[in-house]
């Protein structure tokens, strides 16, 4: 019987939009396979589809993750297929006061 890859690791487990826990180290790759958009509190926002180890995430971008990205490329479409990593920052929450890691996008290959 073959094993199924999802259970050798909890990743698949963790809700559907990517969190600053789920990022490890800054070495994990993650590949963009499809890019959409949402309506969050009246802007429209580029909602990249990640996967990394055959396990799918959201990542909505906050303002410095779009304009890293839009320095990389002329159209969001571009995205589709490259590899991304991260690194995290110490921010503010601004509706509890509380300091919490974010992701900010580190390269683009």
């Amino acid at each position: 019987m073959e094993q199924n890859n999802l259970l050798n690791s909890w990743d698949a487990f963790t809700g559907g939009v990517l969190k600053a826990q789920d990022v490890r180290s800054d070495k994990d790759e993650y590949i963009i396979i499809q890019l959409s958009h949402d309506e969050q509190d009246g802007r429209t926002k580029l909602v990249l589809t990640l996967e990394r180890n055959k396990v799918q995430k959201q990542f909505y971008l906050n303002a410095t993750n779009t304009k890293i990205l839009r320095d990389k490329t002329k159209t969001p479409q571009e995205l589709v297929g490259k590899v991304i990593t991260f690194s995290k920052m110490k921010v503010n929450n601004p509706q509890t006061g509380a300091v919490q890691d974010s992701l900010v996008i580190d390269s683009v290959k």
